[in-house]
């Protein structure tokens, strides 16, 4: 059922919860340049497009199929470790918001919408991304805080409870289909972000390009019954 006014909107999404990698901050291209990176210095053959199919991890996906290119070289978590080590790193030294995310962090924090961050990333690249992000997150979930990581459901529920919101009336922004599947056996309401790739569908969930010039209010206005 969708909602029938601005206001009844507004009073659900008093909550909501973000993707990291690709929604809120602008690091696949720096996955994508150390994915890139460890390949080469291991001698593994490696590609965009490989790239492009590790979008969304998990990490373990990551480092199967990355060893899937080089059988027998490598034992399982070997390489993720290197890479979870090289994407810290980067992300120490500072990295941009994605586009229109910033600005509609600051509205949502104006508005005292409680924010949670639930990301299929290792606690340690969560922590060297936090000083660029700033203290702006009621609950953070790591992959290391949950016992599976998306598609599993189970971050975007632990921060629905740690925030004290019921999941059905939570806000969720996500970019990867691994993402969109977790949010969506949630139970959430989901803003999907394409960025020019097919996501999964569901009747709780809207779609947008991207947040580049999208305010809080025009997402809401996605979700109000015509």
């Amino acid at each position: 059922m969708l909602f029938s006014s601005p206001t009844e909107v507004k009073r659900v999404f008093q909550t909501v919860l973000w993707d990291m990698d690709g929604t809120l901050i602008d690091s696949e291209p720096i996955w994508q340049e150390e994915e890139l990176e460890l390949a080469r210095i291991n001698s593994i053959p490696w590609s965009e497009s490989d790239s492009q199919n590790c979008i969304g991890g998990p990490i373990s996906r990551v480092d199967s199929y990355m060893r899937g290119r080089a059988p027998g070289r490598f034992t399982e978590g070997e390489l993720s470790n290197l890479l979870i080590s090289r994407i810290a790193h980067r992300l120490s030294q500072g990295v941009q918001f994605a586009p229109g995310a910033h600005h509609l962090i600051r509205e949502m924090i104006s508005e005292n919408v409680k924010l949670g961050l639930v990301t299929a990333s290792a606690r340690v690249i969560v922590e060297a991304a936090l000083p660029s992000i700033g203290d702006i997150f009621h609950t953070v979930i790591s992959a290391d805080d949950v016992p599976i990581a998306k598609p599993d459901p189970t971050g975007y529920l632990n921060a629905a409870r740690n925030l004290f919101t019921p999941i059905e009336e939570c806000l969720i922004i996500e970019d990867s289909p691994n993402g969109m599947r977790a949010a969506i056996a949630s139970g959430a309401w989901i803003l999907g972000l394409k960025h020019g790739k097919e996501l999964p569908e569901s009747p709780r969930a809207r779609y947008l390009d991207s947040l580049d010039g999208v305010t809080f209010d025009r997402i809401c206005n996605l979700f109000i019954e015509k």
